[in-house]
């Protein structure tokens, strides 16, 4: 095992999916005997996403911190890894490139290049680093791509969620919640009241947990929003984990970003994912291909689809006639709300965490992906 020291790079370029990536990945090699330092352009962020125990002991657990912009005088590691939309500074580039294995680890994605381009070397055209090698790194659920981080010690769920009562929101600019909402309650009708003790029937109040990791209009929207049936709660800024243990806790999750998506998808329960919007429409091309590779239902289709539209689907203008084909099959067809079809939603979600779970974790792979390339780089 020569490669035992990990330099990591992140820079958040929007929200804090970046940096929730690259710590989950720190952690995970720390955990692995792996000595981890984290370059990052904001640290103080971590004050609030990371455990406080993890920041009590981040140096004896094998983890660093320091300021994306610090020079460094130290020797490199054998491996340094920029995340995402990251750059490596000029003081690394200049005098570390030539002691240690670069990999760029890309967004997230199940399309058909992902197997072709995950793993190819980029040979760097100019600047100081003229020359050396950057190796692209593709995270996917492919077996020929990057994988996924597992979340620590999982375990997979006995069977599929059977009650819908508690949700877990965190959006972009989303219009399409009140649908869903009254579209659950539709569903489950009459079961707001179910059999209790003795015979005595019992009211059921169903909770939404709003993340704050949502647009501040969107809030004031959803505190003046009447929700009869819904208890709402608005969650403060929390850690990572306890992040995670809101997902793992809800019996739905409408989430957005990838970070997220990939915390939701080892849960195995139901979820819809609110994609990263592109000016140039490329999003929907990528969830397309989620939604084939995961073999979704017709009404999983029309759920994420609905989930991602930039206007309720009331009131759509003409142009939104630019978008694929396949959205607007897909919106013409009224969603179809009932029992069956959320049984058959939460089958899907969780049959697609237990199929994930004996394939490597992404960084059992990444590992393995760059003991090699050191291999390569020493000869």
């Amino acid at each position: 095992m020569t490669c035992q020291r990990w330099d990591l790079f992140c820079r958040i370029i929007d929200n804090y999916g970046d940096l929730g990536f690259t710590w989950r990945l720190a952690k995970q090699l720390a955990q692995l005997g792996k000595s981890v330092r984290l370059w990052v352009d904001q640290p103080k962020l971590l004050e609030w996403m990371a455990d406080p125990g993890d920041l009590a002991s981040v140096h004896g657990s094998g983890i660093s911190v320091y300021p994306l912009g610090d020079f460094c005088t130290q020797n490199p590691g054998e491996v340094i890894i920029t995340t995402f939309g990251c750059e490596l500074p000029d003081w690394c580039v200049q005098s570390w490139l030539s002691q240690a294995v670069y990999i760029h680890i890309e967004y997230f994605s199940v399309e058909d290049y992902v197997p072709r381009l995950h793993g190819l070397p980029s040979p760097i055209q100019t600047g100081p680093a003229q020359g050396k090698i950057r190796w692209h790194y593709y995270p996917g659920l492919a077996r020929g791509s990057g994988g996924i981080l597992r979340p620590y010690g999982w375990q997979a769920k006995d069977q599929p969620t059977q009650s819908w009562d508690k949700l877990f929101l965190m959006c972009y600019h989303c219009y399409a919640l009140p649908v869903f909402l009254s579209g659950i309650d539709l569903a489950q009708s009459p079961s707001w009241s179910r059999q209790g003790a003795h015979g005595f029937k019992t009211f059921i109040t169903r909770q939404l947990h709003i993340s704050p990791a949502i647009p501040s209009e969107h809030l004031r929207y959803l505190v003046r929003l009447e929700l009869p049936s819904y208890e709402k709660r608005f969650l403060d800024w929390c850690t990572q984990s306890a992040f995670d243990a809101h997902l793992r806790q809800s019996d739905i999750n409408l989430i957005r970003g990838e970070d997220s998506l990939v915390q939701a998808l080892w849960m195995g329960s139901p979820f819809v994912w609110q994609i990263y919007a592109q000016d140039d429409g490329a999003h929907w091309d990528k969830l397309l291909a989620f939604l084939q590779f995961t073999r979704a239902s017709e009404f999983v289709y029309q759920l994420f689809v609905a989930w991602n539209l930039p206007k309720p689907r009331a009131h759509l203008s003409p142009e939104f006639l630019d978008v694929p084909a396949w959205v607007q099959a897909v919106v013409a067809k009224p969603i179809a709300w009932t029992l069956q079809n959320l049984e058959e939603w939460s089958h899907w979600s969780w049959h697609l965490a237990t199929q994930l779970g004996p394939q490597l974790d992404l960084v059992s792979k990444l590992i393995l992906f760059a003991e090699e390339k050191h291999q390569y780089l020493r000869n």
